[in-house]
């Protein structure tokens, strides 16, 4: 009686066993979005991305590939944030959906040092790759982002300014300054754009020299 009982519960764990693989089969392939807000949710990035990565796959919308460029910034993968980021600013109506973002969003501001949609995208990225080491890159991204006659708050160039000062990296900090001068020329003095571009030149001069404790913080 007792072997009997016991093969009976040993049926009834593998069956549902079978049935939990079964189930998360479905959720993995067929739920791809409800899998990935689960981890979004929970904090699990590598997951989340990983899952909206699959729905982005599925559907080709733009919203799909945002939350796949967002998970991955979050989950900190330089190389996804790479991938998916060119991806982004490639996709035809990118433009519109800046502005459809920043109209969504309460305070206009989507990290630290970033100020719209656009600039969070474009800020990341650079970022990205100047994490890896390709500098130019980081660069031609920057200015395609701001350009060479203005200085816009929170651009991409501010970013790369505070992780060349944060890394105390003197050769990226001078290829970012070639940049800068060349954009100051075309500035108005006494502008706001002057102003906030000369107070990057004057960081990016202590790049090197600076002492841990006096390096900007994060």
């Amino acid at each position: 009686m007792k072997e009997i009982i016991v093969k009976a519960a040993v049926k009834t764990v593998i069956f549902l066993l079978v049935l939990l693989a079964i189930a998360t089969a479905v959720l993995n392939f067929a739920f791809p979005q409800h899998m990935a807000t689960f981890f979004e949710q929970i904090g699990n990035y590598s997951l989340a991305v990983r899952y909206s990565s699959q729905r982005y796959d599925a559907t080709g919308e733009i919203d799909d590939l945002a939350r796949t460029y967002q998970n991955s910034v979050l989950y900190g993968r330089q190389d996804y944030i790479i991938k998916y980021g060119e991806k982004l600013i490639a996709f035809d109506g990118f433009e519109s959906f800046c502005a459809e973002m920043d109209s969504l969003s309460q305070n206009g501001e989507f990290s630290e040092h970033a100020t719209g949609y656009k600039l969070y995208v474009y800020g990341n990225l650079c970022k990205a790759y100047a994490s890896v080491g390709e500098y130019d890159n980081a660069l031609l991204r920057a200015n395609e982002s701001n350009g060479d006659e203005s200085f816009l708050s929170g651009n991409a160039y501010i970013t790369l300014v505070i992780y060349a000062a944060q890394a105390n990296d003197e050769e990226f900090a001078g290829l970012i300054k070639e940049d800068l001068l060349l954009i100051r020329t075309n500035l108005t003095e006494g502008s706001q754009d002057i102003t906030v571009l000369d107070d990057m030149l004057e960081i990016l001069e202590g790049v090197g020299q600076a002492t841990e404790e006096e390096l900007p913080q994060s």
